[in-house]
């Protein structure tokens, strides 16, 4: 019976996401639209098809946790993570006020602005793939700071700033709307970023990046309606997992000698070339199936399960994360703040380390998915999950409502840039823990915004409680 449950309560959000994603589109509010269809996503894949392949094939990967997890745990983390998702829609029911945006009438200046970010995206991903730090120094770096800091506080901060929006805008640039006109040079501006990324992603073996930057082109495509780039996108989410494990096989290494060496140094190359030849012969198990690799990988609603217990046994999440979060800009010279994510100096106590750790016996500096119904149930409870879903539905109704304020490209990139809010699984989602959101805030969505508004020289707009 409980296994039955199990797989019923983990379809439920599913079809909650595919009826709103209907009703959305049908009244013209794309943002909504999109920003769930993600989420379905990313539920269907890791949320989903984990908890059913667990029921069918007798919590397989479940069993090989530190502690012994039934099936009733389990059941628990996925009646909590419906609890979250119903708290954060009912708001929604209240937003079915129909738009009207188009993306095909986008002002000249604005693609202008965009190829800026583009360029400015692909300085960024290489430096970060010749300048990136030996394990050493990651090591190093987080022991004695709980943080890893960049000797050029500048570039760290501009780094962070458009790494994720560079490659949206580069996927507008690229898929150019039957009805958009913007010169060429634009497009393929956007095409040599997500080139550039792609590079970066198989040098530095950060395979979730293929992931988003995938989904980024496809829901562009679908609002854009091209049928070609979503027929390719699609394909390739499909065939992700054969993907990630050509590169955990050949393409890992190269990753690994980089971090090595601390960047791409000759010495780097050379031990390179020599590691590709010999990695694939070194690899003498046999490779896992499919959906049996993808169900290894999806590690979050078993994650999950530790957090719940920690709570279960009076040791919840100190809320002092969010001071953390709300001053995640100033230096820690200044304040003794938290550091982000976690309620003391130490990234140990943060959720996405603590699963690692409880679960796998992990050192602190792995981080490990969880889903944001389990980090709200760890901070308070089941009480604790409702409110803070309604917190969080109350935050994606201030960008939403603001994204609709702006031009729609521009609304577009804010919407899916929150959704990289905390990505560690590599698919995007609106559902993250609280404190993210408020970090993506100070660290994502107000530089960019500063920054186009320093370009266009306009005045900040109403705000967006204003109402006619």
């Amino acid at each position: 019976m409980t296994n039955f449950l199990l797989v019923i309560f983990s379809i439920i959000p599913l079809i909650f996401l595919s009826l709103f994603i209907y009703v959305f589109y049908k009244r013209g509010r794309k943002f909504e639209a999109v920003i769930f269809f993600a989420t379905l996503i990313h539920e269907t894949i890791l949320v989903s098809y984990t908890t059913i392949y667990a029921v069918i094939n007798d919590f397989k990967f479940e069993k090989l946790l530190r502690f012994e997890v039934e099936n009733y745990d389990l059941l628990k983390v996925i009646l909590i993570e419906n609890i979250f998702i119903i708290f954060f829609l009912v708001p929604f029911l209240f937003q079915l006020k129909a738009k009207s945006i188009s993306f095909e009438s986008a002002s000249p200046k604005i693609y202008k602005f965009f190829a800026l970010i583009s360029f400015l995206g692909v300085f960024v991903y290489l430096y970060q793939l010749i300048n990136r730090p030996s394990i050493e120094q990651i090591v190093d770096s987080y022991a004695n700071s709980g943080l890893p800091e960049s000797s050029n506080k500048f570039v760290s901060f501009f780094t962070i700033t458009f790494q994720h929006a560079s490659i949206i805008i580069a996927s507008i640039l690229s898929i150019r709307g039957k009805n958009e006109f913007y010169p060429k040079k634009y497009q393929y501006i956007g095409i040599f970023m997500l080139i550039s990324v792609l590079i970066m992603v198989l040098f530095s073996g950060i395979r979730g990046g293929l992931i988003y930057t995938a989904e980024f082109v496809l829901l562009i495509s679908i609002l854009k309606k091209k049928k070609k780039p979503i027929f390719i996108m699609l394909l390739l989410l499909i065939l992700f997992i054969p993907l990630n494990n050509i590169l955990l096989t050949k393409i890992r290494p190269i990753s690994e000698e980089i971090a090595k060496e601390g960047g791409v140094t000759t010495t780097a190359v050379v031990n390179i070339v020599s590691t590709i030849f010999t990695s694939v012969n070194d690899r003498k198990e046999e490779s896992p199936s499919i959906f049996e690799s993808l169900c290894e990988r999806a590690q979050g609603p078993r994650n999950s399960v530790a957090l719940i217990k920690q709570y279960d046994q009076g040791l919840s999440q100190d809320l002092s994360i969010y001071k953390g979060a709300f001053f995640v800009f100033v230096p820690r010279f200044i304040m003794d703040r938290p550091v982000y994510g976690s309620s003391s100096d130490s990234f140990e106590d943060a959720g996405i380390f603590k699963v690692m750790q409880l679960n796998y016996d992990a050192t602190f500096i792995n981080m490990g998915p969880l889903l944001a119904s389990a980090h709200a149930y760890w901070e308070g409870g089941y009480l604790g999950v409702a409110i803070i879903a309604l917190l969080t539905s109350f935050f994606w109704s201030l960008i939403l409502k603001f994204s609709y304020k702006i031009p729609p490209f521009l609304g577009l990139v804010f919407c899916l840039l929150t959704c990289c809010a905390l990505l560690i699984d590599g698919f995007i989602t609106i559902f993250y823990p609280l404190y993210s959101f408020i970090g993506v805030f100070w660290k994502s969505l107000l530089p960019l915004y500063l920054f186009y508004i320093i370009y266009f020289k306009i005045k900040i707009p109403k705000l967006i409680f204003y109402r006619k």
